[in-house]
């Protein structure tokens, strides 16, 4: 069988460096509240990657001045939609499962993939040219798998794949336990904006976890074309 494209040499020996943060933002564009909260965990630290959840009720030309605002701190952003993407001047795209995530219709920069429930389909997405595979978020009826089968498919990816692996993480400890198994990225949503402290506390309090992983991989996204 031959190897996916972007396998890691048997004797890759590379440098490890912090897990980098991919925060997941509540629907927004619509109520003030959620932009506001948005504005807030954006002011806690670096944040590499935002994916730009669009509300029920946005309106497009909000969604397109937050986008701008997001990328005018240095973070990239993708979205749900490769059209909504394109309308707002995004980064990139989040896919939900396997699709042809290199379609000429997509000329975003970036192109992830995500709801990837078996190696089989993460294989698959990398090999349409995914720049980044997601692994552990909720399905659409909150489940998720078992954590400990999440770690193992993040220890896996991370050991055979050049492609960055982003790790969904429910807390902190999920945070840690994933960068140390080796993610490129760990993503962390509904915690953040649940946080009693509110979201710049809870983005600081992820980045020092992170930070404490120093040694793990990390690669920024690259477009696979």
């Amino acid at each position: 069988m031959t190897p996916p494209p972007d396998t890691k040499p048997a004797t890759d020996d590379s440098v490890r460096e912090p897990c980098r943060l991919y925060l997941i933002s509540p629907p927004a564009g619509g109520r003030e509240d959620a932009d506001r909260r948005l504005a807030e965990a954006l002011s806690g630290g670096a944040i590499d990657c935002l994916m730009l959840r669009a509300a029920s009720d946005a309106d497009p030309s909000r969604l397109r001045k937050l986008c701008e605002s997001i990328q005018s701190a240095g973070t990239a952003v993708v979205m749900e939609s490769a059209s909504l993407a394109s309308a707002c001047g995004a980064d990139g795209v989040h896919f939900d499962r396997v699709l042809p995530v290199r379609a000429p219709s997509n000329s975003l920069a970036i192109a992830g993939a995500g709801n990837l429930r078996s190696r089989h389909d993460a294989m698959t997405a990398g090999e349409d040219g995914a720049d980044y595979v997601l692994f552990g978020e909720p399905g659409s009826d909150g489940g998720r798998p078992p954590f400990g089968a999440i770690l193992e498919r993040i220890s896996w990816w991370s050991e055979v794949f050049t492609v960055p692996c982003v790790a969904y993480a429910a807390n902190l400890e999920e945070a840690r336990q994933a960068a140390a198994a080796g993610a490129d990225f760990v993503a962390v949503g509904d915690w953040v904006w649940a946080h009693d402290r509110g979201p710049q506390a809870a983005v600081k309090e992820i980045l020092a976890v992170l930070g404490d992983t120093a040694g793990t991989p990390a690669a920024g996204f690259e477009a696979h074309v």
